[in-house]
């Protein structure tokens, strides 16, 4: 009898207690994703102008041609200025020398964002890239190694320990006084976001039994998309980014009551040996939805134990990337990151939200009749469709390209979904966060490259990195093809049934 089996018979499938659980492991995504897609606000792109000679701190903003007029192609007034004209509005001399802004900018905004603080503009716009990376750079480390202590050490501790980094890297974000210590910090908080969703879409999918993973996998990304929701809605309220940053974080602190809640991944449990612990788990899972666990659920469940020990001796790291195609996947996924699209608008974040948890709703529908591939493939294709389209657009219809943008990303918050669902799919128990684990540490390469081309090369060359984008999830979707359908099939326990999943693809193709 497997884990699947034990569930479905004995457990409630999908039953009151494994409800409560799995809201409860999902409501930290929420801060995760407001962690997340913070940068957007906190590095907005500000109107900025050079400050001219002998102009104080309190004038007002105004547009710099009110001082001079005779801008070039290479220097336009937020960059730099004429050499010796102070405030006055005297004429220009017949020849005029630029220079840089030596004495700062003049900024066009209430808000007081990380861009005014540390005049992130001009050359100093690679930081905005820079920064954003770096939380990438923190995902990436995280990714395998908290995966890695999760198959060792449990779920539920690495998930605690994740939560713990996250408040305390996200409440020192809003009191450092240099970028650079920022960064680190960013590091930090990337570093907890691999542990926090990763395990939460890891515990959901151990949780309920086959027919209900989807439900399972799908929410998790709602939760994300509320978040983004949430992140725009609030954004007005604050008037500088240390706020704002400050309550994103705090509400961390109400995780830590977890402990007393949310127990370790009874799935985990039972692949460790610690069958007594496994036992008064699923015990109260019972109890709490009506059911009652038989008294000799262990013996069967042991035979299928000592399969597993047997099988995994046999583990080396190459099992662990026999289906990296899978890990592909995930990779042009991140790759084709929207934000270099829209970041600064309230009202964008909020539809684009909302429009995702619509998208994800019918990914919910029409996952388990039309199957994860074609849905995957489907997405992919659909959202380099609408990137393209932007480019035939007039420019002065700017709504209409924020409608396909928004739609695009929407698409890509589908894909999330299915690749959270899929990839858990396709590895085994023993594995299970470590693969899930090594799949997004490698993302990890796209959406460091997707922060450069999205917060710095897209301001002047938009259209390259729409082709880019576009023909990463071409081929993304291409290489879809390779893979097994995992739809109405139990999680694989063992690298043997792993194997076997993707042996028996590639007889019936």
């Amino acid at each position: 009898m497997t884990f699947d089996d034990l569930l479905v018979r004995y457990l409630g499938g999908f039953g009151l207690y494994q409800r409560i659980q799995y809201l409860l492991v999902c409501v930290p995504i929420i801060l995760t994703a407001m962690h997340a897609l913070s940068w957007s606000f906190t590095a907005e792109n500000v109107p900025h102008r050079c400050k001219y000679v002998g102009e104080n701190d309190s004038s007002v903003y105004s547009d710099a041609s009110l001082y001079i007029g005779n801008f070039t192609d290479t220097c336009s007034p937020s960059c730099c200025r004429p050499a010796a004209v102070n405030t006055t509005h005297s004429p220009a001399s017949t020849e005029v020398v630029f220079e840089s802004c030596v004495d700062g900018y003049k900024f066009n905004s209430t808000f007081q964002s990380a861009v005014i603080k540390w005049n992130l503009v001009c050359d100093r716009k690679w930081i905005r890239s820079f920064v954003q990376s770096m939380y990438y750079v923190g995902q990436f480390i995280g990714s395998y190694c908290l995966g890695t202590l999760s198959d060792k050490y449990g779920r539920k501790k690495i998930f605690f320990f994740a939560i713990m980094i996250q408040l305390a890297c996200g409440v020192s974000m809003a009191f450092v006084s240099f970028w650079e210590v920022f960064a680190l910090f960013r590091i930090g908080v990337g570093f907890a976001h691999s542990g926090i969703f990763m395990i939460a879409v890891v515990l959901g999918m151990e949780l309920v039994a086959p027919k209900h993973r989807v439900l399972a996998g799908v929410g998790t990304g709602i939760f994300f998309s509320i978040g983004q929701i949430i992140l725009g809605a609030i954004f007005g309220l604050f008037t500088s980014y240390e706020y704002l940053q400050l309550a994103i974080a705090l509400p961390g602190v109400l995780f830590f009551s977890y402990w007393w809640f949310v127990p370790e991944s009874a799935r985990w449990l039972i692949t460790k040996g610690r069958l007594e612990d496994a036992g008064k788990i699923l015990t109260k899972v019972a109890k709490r939805n009506g059911h009652q666990l038989p008294s000799n659920w262990t013996e069967e469940i042991e035979c299928e134990l000592q399969k597993d020990t047997q099988e995994n001796k046999k583990l080396t790291i190459r099992d662990l990337f026999s289906n990296r195609i899978a890990v592909s996947c995930v990779y042009y996924a991140l790759a084709i990151n929207p934000g270099f699209l829209g970041g600064g608008l309230s009202a964008s974040f909020m539809i684009g939200g909302a429009l995702e948890i619509v998208c994800m709703v019918m990914v919910l529908l029409l996952l388990n009749s039309v199957g994860r591939k074609a849905l995957l493939m489907s997405g992919f294709l659909l959202c380099s469709l609408l990137l393209l389209t932007t480019l035939m657009v007039p420019s002065e219809y700017a709504t209409i390209k924020m409608i396909l943008v928004v739609t695009a990303k929407s698409l890509v918050a589908g894909v999330y979904a299915i690749i959270y669902i899929f990839s858990p799919e396709l590895f085994p128990t023993m594995i299970r966060s470590t693969a899930m684990g090594c799949c997004s540490m490698v993302a990890r390469f796209g959406a460091v490259s997707a922060s450069y081309f999205s917060m710095w090369l897209a301001d002047d060359y938009p259209i390259i990195v729409t082709l880019i984008y576009s023909a990463v999830a071409i081929t993304a979707a291409m290489l879809i093809v390779l893979l097994p359908e995992t739809s109405g099939k139990p999680l694989p326990e063992t690298i043997e049934d792993a194997r076997n999943m993707t042996r028996l693809y590639a007889e019936t193709r």
